[in-house]
């Protein structure tokens, strides 16, 4: 941002760290759902997510980005913050001016962590378990019958 502390709405400071919020953990949800369907198909390639499984799995993910997004309506907000010219005060869209010297938002964006870190090994090990599914597909033999991909995945 060009000019950082000239911010002064609180109200609509919360509305867009929530929205930011609610993007952020609904992207992240989505991925592993996609993550998901593709170790599915892998596994049952003659099966697939239905349209109306698919639309479920995105509201689930919204609900559980609503779900760790709803207490940044409390925590952030605006507040005031001294500038480098002395006796012009700032306005920052961070955290609450009743926040500052509490430990809430310290907790919050643990429990934020927490959860980046918690999809990034849940990634991680779906995508995984997709490339050995790949690889021991690729090196077996031609007309070894396989009638579900789980035995190669899960071997």
């Amino acid at each position: 941002m060009r000019f950082p502390l000239m911010y002064g709405e609180p109200i609509s400071c919360k509305v867009f760290r929530i929205i930011g919020f609610t993007a952020a953990m609904t992207s992240a949800t989505i991925m592993i759902f996609i993550a998901f369907d593709r170790y599915y198909t892998l596994c049952n390639p003659f099966h697939k997510f239905s349209a109306k499984k698919a639309k479920c799995l995105i509201l689930i993910g919204f609900l559980i980005a609503v779900m760790f997004a709803w207490p940044s309506a409390f925590i952030m907000g605006s507040r005031n913050v001294e500038t480098e010219i002395q006796g012009i005060v700032g306005t920052d869209c961070s955290y609450d001016e009743s926040m500052v010297n509490t430990f809430y938002p310290t907790v919050y964006y643990f429990i934020l962590s927490f959860a980046v870190i918690l999809c990034i090994i849940i990634l991680t090990v779906i995508y995984i378990k997709i490339g050995i599914g790949i690889w021991k597909w690729k090196h077996s033999d031609i007309g070894d019958p396989i009638t579900d991909m789980s035995s190669v995945v899960n071997s």
